[in-house]
């Protein structure tokens, strides 16, 4: 349970968000298949090496940057030369990327609306969970405001 979704008083999932789950999934699924090769070769790569801790971040994203950019470029090869036009390859390779991003954030919707699907269960079954959580939050809130507009 965060503070937002304690502040927001909304401890329920939204019927908008529902409706973007169901709009967003062709869109999605569509993201995923042309983005699931580079990301997972991407995986299993970096797994096979032996990388101390401190360069694990940056292989990864160095990793990720080749595979993805050598990835685009094939596919826009591919799209340029199937539809006799350069600009379709470029075209086919924004889409492409958009098609990831969108994907990226259609992964987080899913995800906020998991954590929300159990903060309604728990709130279902105990209702006056989620007063006393707000009820709290007010009292840390009028402490913390207590303590620092006192003179030092």
């Amino acid at each position: 349970v965060s503070d937002a979704s304690i502040a927001k008083g909304q401890p329920y999932v939204r019927w908008r968000d529902y409706g973007k789950l169901v709009l967003g999934m062709p869109i999605f699924l569509l993201g995923y298949f042309t983005n699931f090769l580079p990301y997972h070769v991407t995986n299993w790569v970096f797994d096979k090496l032996k990388v101390e801790d401190q360069f694990r971040g940056s292989i990864g994203m160095t990793l990720g940057l080749v595979f993805f950019l050598v990835w685009y470029i094939s596919l826009g090869i591919i799209i340029a030369n199937v539809f006799s036009g350069w600009w379709y390859g470029l075209i086919g390779v924004i889409a492409i990327f958009l098609l990831g991003r969108f994907t990226l954030r259609f992964l987080s919707l899913v995800n906020g609306l998991r954590q929300t699907g159990k903060l309604k269960r728990i709130f279902k079954r105990k209702r006056n969970v989620f007063e006393q959580l707000a009820e709290e939050r007010e009292a840390i809130i009028n402490f913390i405001l207590t303590y620092s507009n006192r003179d030092i």
